[in-house]
């Protein structure tokens, strides 16, 4: 078992670009996985390679779901 987790916090469904943001016409997706074992939080930021926001909040969903899947969800 995972000593990982990424941490969620409740969002309100009227934010659609929740974890992701545009940086000079790129969209990047930012996220927290947090170490049960150390008690850190690793803030990862990675670019989703498109400057369609459509296709950015789509990857962001493949990126967060296969990391809950691998990981687990934890609500804060």
């Amino acid at each position: 078992m995972s000593n990982w987790t990424i941490i969620s916090r409740p969002t309100d469904r009227k934010k659609q670009n929740h974890h992701i943001w545009q940086n000079r016409g790129v969209w990047w997706i930012v996220f927290s996985l947090y170490n049960k074992d150390s008690h850190k939080t690793y803030r990862h930021r990675q670019s989703l390679r498109t400057r369609d926001e459509q296709v950015a909040r789509r990857r962001r969903d493949i990126v967060l779901a296969a990391l809950i899947n691998k990981y687990g969800k934890e609500e804060r």
